[in-house]
């Protein structure tokens, strides 16, 4: 069965048929590391599934080298410079998906309701 006859990567096909089609394809082991947490979850190259990179994008994306460290959101807040916080986020996005990141976290929410 060649690539584009897998039901798993036409986009066309609803998605829960392509879950029904990949799952058995996979081992445990690339099962686990779909669900284990490392910053990401790793690629699948025999099965054509591409690593899905995630960072804390609370002040830029950091994780990877050369990316630009803005400054954190309650001083950029302090700026009452909408203009130029979108213009931080813009930034944000492209050296995010030069980075090949597809997830970012931000911005962080505590839901804590205990003040300590």
């Amino acid at each position: 069965m060649t690539q584009k006859t897998l039901k798993y990567l036409d986009p066309s096909v609803p998605i829960e048929q392509r879950i029904d089609d990949v799952l058995p394809r996979m081992t445990v082991a690339e099962k686990v590391s779909q669900i284990s947490d490392n910053w990401g979850s790793a690629g699948i190259p025999r099965l054509s599934v591409p690593s899905l990179l995630k960072t804390e994008g609370l002040h830029s994306q950091s994780y990877s080298t050369g990316a630009t460290i803005f400054p954190q959101p309650i001083g950029m807040a302090a700026t009452f410079n909408a203009a130029l916080i979108n213009k931080v986020g813009r930034q944000t996005v492209l050296e995010s998906k030069a980075a090949y990141i597809r997830e970012s976290w931000s911005p962080v929410l505590d839901v804590a309701r205990d003040v300590r």
